[in-house]
């Protein structure tokens, strides 16, 4: 008749991890589930306008550099026309194949109409001077598109450049309230994977074999 094998101490710690392992694997999980819906309740899938003129300009940008071209150009063609641009560019830029900016910044959109957006910009032409307008986008059904550029005077003060929206304080707090709750789920999982059995005194020698 074979023997009864007796439990290691391997085996115990084994044992006493299932528990509180299975608890954090929850706990993540609970946390991954407040996280997306903190991201739908504040977020949105929607393009600012400013992200797209500033994606617009960028790609303008790239359009002058060595081997660029046609991505920038289909890159560009995607939120407006890039013909749109001509006169932001320096003609030496695309003979050079460098940068059409060496500088760019944009500002938050300065119009309250719900589908018409002015966004303020201000950008340093390839062997040129400091430059700032505005571009008007509407949006469209394929989301927002680029239709004018507006160059201003030289010495014009031109529009505020405002610093980017910032998210919803509502969102800071639910960030900050789901990092206490992991971190308090974390702690209690390490307090309850070195808290001894009911069958024992959590010391190793209490599972050795005699």
């Amino acid at each position: 008749m074979s023997e009864r094998a007796v439990p290691t101490s391997t085996d115990a710690e084994i044992d006493a991890l299932r528990r509180p392992f299975r608890l954090g694997a929850l706990a993540c999980l609970a946390a991954i589930i407040c996280l997306g819906g903190i991201i739908a309740a504040y977020g949105t899938p929607a393009d600012r306008a400013a992200g797209i003129a500033e994606r617009w300009l960028v790609a303008i940008g790239d359009s002058t550099r060595d081997r660029l071209l046609d991505d920038a150009l289909d890159r560009a063609a995607e939120h407006g026309d890039p013909a749109l641009a001509a006169d932001l560019i320096h003609p030496e830029a695309a003979e050079d194949g460098e940068p059409a900016f060496t500088d760019l910044r944009v500002g938050r959109d300065v119009d309250p109409a719900p589908d018409f957006a002015r966004i303020p910009y201000e950008l340093t032409p390839y062997e040129g001077e400091r430059t700032t307008g505005w571009l008007d986008l509407v949006d469209t059904d394929d989301g927002w598109q680029v239709v004018t550029v507006q160059i201003d005077e030289p010495g014009a003060p031109g529009l505020p450049i405002d610093r980017p929206e910032r998210a919803p304080l509502g969102f800071w707090i639910g960030a900050f309230a789901l990092g206490v709750v992991i971190c308090a789920g974390c702690s209690w999982a390490v307090r309850s994977a070195g808290a001894p059995s009911a069958g024992g005194t959590g010391d190793s020698r209490d599972h050795a074999p005699v």
